[in-house]
């Protein structure tokens, strides 16, 4: 019997005041092209601040200084990846950990996962919104949509509507296909609980699931996230 896969980590990050001294000096020059063409600097701030902490996590996994880890991007749509380190990993031979980083306004959430299993996070910030129905009916499958229709007008449906959002992002983060993949040919599911999809042939995937998270009591209010992943898989919040 094939053994259970270790945890995702999950942590929640704060990019308007961190928590840690991050190394923002590791970033590459592609990093800082990228950081130099938002158009607001507290987006530049918070993008620099993401990629920094996200280098320091994935330094701490290799054994190697932040300023070293390289990234790639895998797929035909890019999905970012770190390169395999020459020398140095703390980590099996021929292991190269995944991640994935998401970001509401000044919250963030990185998910790392040192076997190499693929990932797909989501983490968004439940708000009023007024077209949620619209939206649902348009980009959602028609269960999903009647759902988010038939909740309550104001925070309830706004509940269903972005808890839906974010598991569909996750499973289109996983799979790297973005939003031209279609939010409505995968059902995942208005509920928080897990459950494993139906994928098309198409997506590249022999399997998948996604499941809400329980936010830790910390997080500030109103956040919704959602991991997905190609089997169910334990979670580890990491603290401090």
């Amino acid at each position: 019997m094939k053994p259970p896969p270790s945890p995702v980590v999950l942590e929640y990050l704060d990019l308007d005041t961190p928590a840690l001294a991050l190394p923002t000096s590791s970033l590459d020059s592609a990093e800082r092209e990228r950081a130099a063409r938002f158009h607001f600097e507290e987006d530049r701030r918070r993008f620099i601040h993401g990629r920094a902490w996200l280098r320091l996590r994935v330094a701490d996994l290799l054994g190697i200084e932040p300023k070293a880890v390289e990234f790639t991007t895998v797929g035909e749509r890019g999905k970012p990846a770190v390169l395999s380190p020459v020398g140095g990993s703390l980590l099996p031979t021929g292991t190269v950990p995944t991640f994935n980083l998401s970001h509401s306004a000044q919250h963030g959430l990185l998910a790392l996962h040192a076997g190499g299993l693929p990932l797909g996070v989501d983490l968004e910030l439940a708000r009023p919104f007024e077209r949620a129905a619209r939206i649902a009916a348009r980009h959602f499958n028609a269960a999903e949509a009647a759902a988010v229709a038939t909740a309550a007008e104001g925070a309830e449906r706004e509940a269903v509507f972005f808890r839906t959002w974010t598991r569909k992002e996750a499973y289109l983060k996983l799979t790297g296909l973005g939003l031209p993949g279609g939010l409505a040919c995968v059902e995942t599911g208005t509920e928080a609980a897990a459950r494993s999809l139906r994928v098309p042939a198409e997506h590249g995937l022999a399997s998948a699931w996604v499941t809400s998270l329980e936010l830790p009591a910390s997080t500030p209010a109103g956040l919704l996230a959602a991991l997905a992943a190609p089997c169910a898989v334990p979670v580890d919040w990491r603290r401090g």
